[in-house]
């Protein structure tokens, strides 16, 4: 029985510590045993002790039921020469695919189109790893730079006066009654003005 085995959330060296931690970091009540016991200094001596008796049971118990020809095999494909070498090739073989793999002329076409589209509506070009929120503010930005978007704006804000002027409009005609009301004392009153009298 293999005593360590690959976990689920391997390091990655390509991204910065905190990242890595970010998605290596396990929750305590998820962890397994192996990772429970190593968080204590018996648990990580309990666990050299198991990989030196793993190391010697492989060397004097596996290693000698295998062939000889798979014993050859694996030291020239494993060997720290033949990793070198496998490296190197892997380069040359990534090099090879990014000078010939390029985009075509009609890919390049589009993606020009694409970038001056973005461009012309003053928007960043959207990442691969793009999410809904980065979508919603672009969809927003574009929006906002189209003629429709003004048409309604110009339609609201010409609501938004017309309500405002017919409001003032209300508010002087009732400051112009309750002027000429305060000028005439005997509005509602049927005794007034007094009757005059005859002259002599």
């Amino acid at each position: 029985q293999v005593l360590f085995g690959v976990e689920q959330n391997e390091p990655d060296r390509s991204v910065d510590p905190f990242s890595d931690w970010k998605n290596t970091v396990v929750d305590v009540g998820h962890m397994s045993l192996l990772q429970l016991s190593l968080r204590t200094l018996d648990g990580v001596e309990k666990a050299k002790r198991d990989i030196e008796l793993e190391n010697r049971r492989f060397q004097s118990l596996d290693m000698g039921t295998k062939p000889a020809e798979e014993l050859a095999e694996c030291r020239a494909l494993y060997s720290p020469s033949a990793l070198a070498m496998r490296r190197q090739n892997a380069k040359r073989d990534a090099a090879w695919k990014q000078r010939s793999w390029g985009q075509t002329d009609r890919a390049l076409e589009r993606t020009s189109e694409v970038q001056s589209a973005f461009e012309h509506y003053g928007v960043a070009p959207l990442r691969k790893a793009t999410t809904a929120k980065h979508l919603r503010k672009a969809f927003e930005a574009v929006q906002v730079q189209s003629p429709l978007h003004h048409d309604r704006e110009w339609q609201k804000e010409h609501k938004r006066l017309e309500k405002e002027a017919k409001a003032e409009e209300l508010r002087l005609a009732e400051e112009s009654r309750n002027a000429a009301s305060a000028l005439r004392p005997w509005h509602g009153n049927a005794n007034w003005p007094p009757p005059t009298r005859a002259a002599a």
